[in-house]
């Protein structure tokens, strides 16, 4: 297939060729039917792509400007009078078919390019009635009226409904009061313990922890309680950091075909977590991420959490490669990073502005290219970890060690050479023609050279981030219709011109330079990330919103807005627009601080209804938009492998450090890498029974229980999961190894059990079973038990297939 520019190469020719018009000094005219066999010609192989209703590369053919304007090669496409000058003549003679045009196998013939040559020379006239010449589209204006969308809006404080309470409560119920419903009752004990604590930390509470809440005389005391220790505990970063990676789109590997690992990636991951179990105020977490060296240079977790934009998906490129194709993906590498900051930050699709103005939403291409530029001057690298003094003292010490090894090295190359040209031996006979005092030497030498090896010092370790290659920043452009090879409109740094009020880019710029202290950066991207979080006169509101959509979804399953990476005109409109804004004017007003925001929610009698279906109410609100029950949810699959693993007593809480390879069966690893491909036979141990969230993430080699269970695959921003039912699903689970692994460790955790039935269901459902559960699994232990006889341990393995039999319950899977 033709590249891009080939395309636009043969659209201009095909313009130029149907352009008319005056050309200045009268040309000599062409023979009769010259005008009308050309026209044949064009129409035949250029009108059907080119035409006034489809315009391939962007460009009309019924343009006179097109027709007389000059090609990407800086050629006219159309020299009236001159057909040996034209493009349109060279490029369909072009002997290359790679570029010869019309693209294809059918070339023009010798009488068409004749045809061609004839109109062109006769002054390139096209008869019959023209067109006009098409206009440039005007360039997107955002008005005071875009500027009204809900979301677009500054913040505005809401007062919540008359009444006692939490706010959250006194928004829903009027919403409900409204449509003359009520909400349903609170939610049985143990059922409440087991939704909060896979709410905030992904893991099934003990049950221990599960009867004393059941037994607590003041309820609502111990709930609160039981909330500020789930917020506590390290499990709440490693849960909510999983969420964030979903819409960071991290993966530890660089996807396409090759899908290079990136063992440093892990670092950005850690920050997450870290970030969140700090309650880092989120304005900074934001901020961190896009321009954390920019802020805090010294600090290697802020250098790190510039990985944000560097863990997106991009090809290792081969050394050997041209410059266009390198320059191509370098746009796609930046159009990920901008199309996720829009998405995951803003909820907006700014990629959707990359070739022309957004469709639907406000936004200009020009904004788009002006984000862009704040990135243009940067790329990801392996950023070493340390204070800056502790980078160049390692540099340093480093550069000095080198020196040594070098030196050592050409004196032991030096000797050897010159052994060799005295003795006219090679490498194969030299040792044995020296005599004893020359073997000593060169010993002695080689030992040299590897005690220096030796004494190399240790690198800082190093981290997958952004940085910028310089202080200067790099000239940008405003690509027509995305091809960067239309660079012929520049663009300075800006931002998304319908969410700013009253403060210049250029401000934000200067106020980025004048806040640092580096030479190194442009701080072009702390720009950015001041605008992005700027409550009063930048994008703060949006982003606000879009995180309280965010933590709401993750609660409810589903967000106050549905759209959740899509704010704009196509975007959802929220169910609660007085309790939106309440909560995100909440949000920025205390601090920008999640934990808070978290405690606001679920300690809500809204959180902590039951989940009863009611028909009459679900006749006035059949998707529970008012909210008057709780939905139950599926468990992500991280949080359903992590709950076997803890069910099972195996779950190794290790944090932090490089992501762990699980087994993964040779049949499932369809794809290929060379480079670095996946192990075979990892042992199934403690190493990779860590939590889910440092398990290695291979964009084409996705974990099979994960694949099933609807994981992202991390090739782009992910606000919601897909929620599936599907046989693959059933069929992971009674055939898994790892479930099955499981389950025979859940089973020796019941084996000493008097009661196994009723330990297992407080295990795997925080409660105990019903009087026909507890007999159907006593039924069924007793009949596997005799199936099994005479072959291995009856009464384990029995167990065994009991607890996946659990494991593949609905209750499990749910959270009520």
């Amino acid at each position: 297939m033709p590249s891009l520019p080939r395309l636009l190469a043969v659209a201009v020719v095909c313009a130029a060729a149907l352009a008319t018009g005056p050309h200045g000094p009268a040309q000599p005219a062409a023979a009769p039917d010259a005008d009308a066999e050309a026209r044949a010609v064009l129409t035949a192989t250029c009108v059907k792509c080119h035409g006034p209703t489809r315009q391939k590369g962007g460009l009309r053919l019924d343009s006179l400007a097109a027709a007389t304007a000059k090609a990407d090669s800086g050629s006219p496409a159309v020299v009236p009078g001159k057909a040996a000058d034209s493009e349109l003549i060279r490029r369909v003679t072009e002997k290359d078919a790679a570029l010869r045009m019309p693209p294809g196998d059918t070339p023009l013939t010798p009488a068409q390019v004749a045809a061609l040559r004839r109109w062109i020379d006769g002054g390139a006239k096209w008869p019959g009635t023209v067109a006009p010449a098409a206009t440039a589209k005007a360039e997107l204006v955002v008005t005071d009226e875009d500027r009204k969308h809900w979301a677009y809006r500054p913040l505005a404080q809401i007062t919540p409904p008359a009444g006692a309470g939490n706010p959250v409560d006194r928004f829903v119920r009027a919403a409900l009061a409204a449509k003359g419903l009520t909400p349903s009752p609170a939610a049985d004990p143990r059922a409440l313990i087991r939704r909060v604590t896979f709410d905030l930390t992904g893991l099934p509470p003990p049950p221990a922890d599960v009867e004393a809440f059941a037994a607590a005389a003041d309820r609502d005391a111990a709930y609160a309680a039981l909330v500020d220790r789930l917020l506590a505990s390290p499990q709440y970063g490693e849960r909510w950091g999983r969420h964030w990676l979903d819409v960071a789109r991290y993966a530890d590997s660089g996807g396409y075909e090759g899908d290079v690992d990136r063992p440093t990636a892990f670092h950005y991951r850690d920050f997450v977590i870290r970030a969140l179990n700090d309650d880092l105020p989120f304005d900074e977490f934001v901020r961190r991420q896009l321009a954390g060296d920019e802020y805090a240079p010294d600090d290697p977790r802020a250098v790190a959490a510039t990985g944000f934009l560097a863990v997106g998906p991009s090809p290792e490129l081969p050394v050997r490669l041209l410059e266009e194709e390198r320059t191509r993906q370098r746009y796609i590498d930046l159009d990920d990073m901008v199309s996720t900051t829009g998405s995951a930050l803003l909820g907006l699709s700014l990629g959707c502005a990359r070739c022309h103005d957004h469709k639907f939403d406000p936004i200009p291409t020009r904004d788009y290219y002006r984000l862009t530029a704040a990135l243009h001057s940067g790329d990801r690298a392996e950023v070493p970890l340390g204070t800056r003094a502790e980078v160049e003292a390692n540099r340093r010490v480093r550069a000095a060690w080198d020196g040594q090894k070098k030196a050592a090295e050409a004196e032991l190359k030096q000797w050897l050479d010159g052994r060799k040209k005295a003795l006219g031996k090679g490498d194969a006979d030299l040792r044995a023609a020296l005599d004893d005092a020359g073997r000593a030497r060169w010993d002695a030498l080689a030992a040299e050279v590897a005690a220096v090896k030796r004494r190399e010092p240790k690198a800082l370790p190093a981290a997958l981030a952004y940085r910028d290659s310089g202080g200067k920043a790099a000239p940008s452009w405003l690509f027509g219709r995305g091809d960067f090879h239309d660079r012929s409109s520049p663009v300075e740094l800006g931002f998304v011109t319908v969410l700013s009020r009253g403060k210049d880019p250029a401000d934000y710029w200067k106020a980025a330079r004048a806040a640092g202290d580096r030479t190194d950066t442009t701080y072009q991207r702390r720009a950015l990330a001041d605008w992005i979080t700027d409550a009063d006169r930048g994008a703060g509101p949006l982003l606000a919103r879009v995180m309280v959509n965010r933590v709401w979804q993750g609660h409810f399953g589903e967000g106050l807005v549905r759209t959740p990476n899509d704010f704009g005109a196509r975007g959802d409109r929220p169910s609660h627009p007085e309790l939106f804004e309440w909560l995100a004017a909440d949000l920025v007003g205390n601090g920008w601080k999640l934990k808070r925001l978290h405690r606001t929610i679920v300690l809500s009698d809204t959180y902590r209804q039951g989940t009863a279906f009611d028909a009459d109410k679900a006749k006035v609100d059949p998707d529970n938009r008012l909210l008057w029950r709780v939905r139950p949810k599926r468990l992500e699959a991280e949080a359903l492998r992590d709950a076997m693993l803890a069910v099972s007593g195996k779950l190794n809480p290790e944090m932090y450090g490089p992501a762990f390879k699980p087994p993964i069966p040779a049949d499932a690893m369809v794809a290929r890498n060379l480079k670095n491909p996946y192990p075979k036979n990892v042992a199934d141990g403690p190493a990779v029974w860590r939590r889910s969230v440092y398990l290695f993430h291979k964009r084409v080699i996705p974990y099979p229980l994960f694949q099933a269970f609807d994981a992202p695959d991390a090739q782009q921003c992910s606000g919601k999961r897909n929620i599936t039912t599907v046989v693959p699903q059933a069929l992971a689970v009674l055939n898994d190894p790892f479930v099955r692994a499981r389950a025979a460790d859940f089973a020796d955790r019941l084996m000493r059990d008097a009661d196994p039935v009723g330990r297992a269901y407080r295990l795997a459902f925080a409660r105990p079973p019903t009087t026909a559960e507890r007999e159907a699994g006593v039924a069924f232990l007793a009949r596997r038990e005799r199936d099994r006889a005479g072959r291995g341990d009856p009464k384990r393995d029995a167990l065994a297939d009991y607890c996946q039999v659990l494991f593949g319950l609905n209750e499990f899977i749910y959270v009520d």
